[in-house]
């Protein structure tokens, strides 16, 4: 026994174990989020974890703060692995849509198409995902456009007749 009559670490709080993600939460912010993951309403996750109506109504502005959105991520990371992510964005970048051509409920026809939109989003996520382009944030008044802009001026009525 260490001097003083105490054990050794007496007192002290047991530290978060690295395999569980959720350790640094409260309990009732942990069990939101086991019922967020298991794929139940932020509403009805919220009240299930025992939390007030007017909290739950409010979820994502007053439970879903920094530390539950990263209890969340790491939860993801500890379940889906990278690999299988990027598996599925490299998937996604070869997407196809298959097209039934059909007349009185018979199909007669069908053909596999290019997925422009489902390659168009992939092609988005991976971008940024993989820092190859950051979209920047837009400010207030900021408008966005493509191509040139081309104002036409009218005047009405005699300028010299004022």
């Amino acid at each position: 026994m260490p001097r003083g009559g105490k054990r050794k670490n007496a007192g002290r709080k047991a530290s978060p174990k690295k395999s569980d993600p959720l350790a640094a939460l409260s309990l009732r912010k942990r069990l939101y989020l086991e019922g967020r993951a298991e794929g139940k309403t932020k509403l009805q996750a919220a009240l299930d974890a025992g939390f007030s109506e007017t909290m739950a109504r409010n979820a994502k502005a007053r439970i879903e703060t920094a530390d539950v959105r990263d209890g969340f991520s790491e939860l993801i990371q500890a379940v889906i692995p990278a690999e299988k992510i990027v598996a599925r964005i490299a998937e996604g970048l070869d997407a196809t849509e298959t097209k039934l051509y059909a007349f009185q409920g018979m199909i007669f026809d069908r053909e596999d198409l290019i997925s422009w939109t489902e390659r168009r989003e992939y092609a988005r996520l991976a971008a940024e995902m993989g820092r190859y382009f950051v979209p920047t944030q837009k400010t207030e008044g900021e408008v966005e456009h493509t191509g040139d802009v081309k104002i036409t001026v009218e005047f009405i009525g005699n300028a010299a007749a004022g």
